[in-house]
Order: C-alpha cells, then sequence, then structure tokens
C-alpha cells in the first residue's frame, strides 16, 4: 500500500496520562468513539498504549478473580496498572504505510502512535487502513 502515513493520520490525538483514572480513560472511549489512547507523560513521550480491550479484560479478570459485581470494579485504577507497558511499536509521519500494515499484521495491533523527535504528532489506526482501502477501492470502481 502506497502513501505516507502523515497523509492519512489522525493528528487530533486524544491521550491518557498514567495517573488518568480508568473512569477518566473509559469516558473518552465512550464519547469520542475511540478504542485506543497513547499513555504520555507531561512533555508528551510516549509511555505506553491503553485500548478498550485492555480495560474490558481487566475488568474480565478483576470480576473472576475477586468475584465482584460491577459496582465493586475499581473505577479509580490508574491508567499505569493497565496500560500496555514495554515495546510499543511506533512510526514516523515519513514512514510508508506498507511499514504499518506489517506492523498491524505481525503484532495483532491496531493503533500505531506516530511520533517525530519522540514526541507524538498523530496515530494510525487499523480502522483508518480500511477507510484508506474502501477509498481507493471507490475511486477505481465508483458506485452507480
Amino acid at each position: 500500500m502506497d502513501g505516507k502515513i502523515k497523509d492519512y493520520m489522525t493528528t487530533n490525538v486524544f491521550t491518557a496520562h498514567p495517573e488518568s483514572t480508568l473512569s477518566e480513560a473509559c469516558a473518552f472511549f465512550r464519547e469520542m468513539g475511540i478504542h485506543h489512547l497513547p499513555v504520555v507523560d507531561h512533555s508528551g513521550q510516549i509511555l505506553g498504549m491503553l485500548s478498550a480491550n485492555d480495560v474490558l479484560f481487566t475488568y474480565m479478570e478483576w470480576t473472576d478473580r475477586r468475584r465482584l459485581s460491577d459496582n465493586e470494579f475499581d473505577h479509580e485504577a490508574q491508567v499505569n496498572q493497565v496500560m500496555t507497558k514495554g515495546e510499543i511499536y511506533v512510526l514516523t509521519g515519513e514512514d510508508d504505510l506498507n511499514q504499518a500494515l506489517i506492523l498491524f499484521c505481525e503484532f495483532d495491533i491496531h493503533a500505531i502512535p506516530i511520533v517525530e523527535k519522540s514526541q507524538l504528532i498523530g496515530i494510525l489506526t487499523s480502522n483508518d487502513i480500511l477507510r484508506i482501502m474502501r477509498e481507493r477501492i471507490n475511486a477505481k470502481h465508483p458506485m452507480e
């Protein structure tokens, strides 16, 4: 798939801080219709990623382990307790879309933070790739 990531990424990226609560993160997911939040420090450097699935799996684990009811889920737990840490795959705006496809497929991820000089400048998701493909197909074969 040809094209530079900078031409297709989302630049208005919602982020979370490590000390944000799961309630705050879930509100972003719900209100903004998103599924991924890069977790950044106060200087904008990537520390991790939080996905709606991270929250769901944590909820299921806590509920199963503690036999908690929904009302007992720790909504005030911090993002840094749940986020994916360690090796976070990032790309730059100058990288090719093919590089993103490789990461999506090889590592079964659905969002890639886009950075410039270690600062978050955008995000590319698997939904963005599907949108690009749809646009390209429609350009070649317009619906009548």
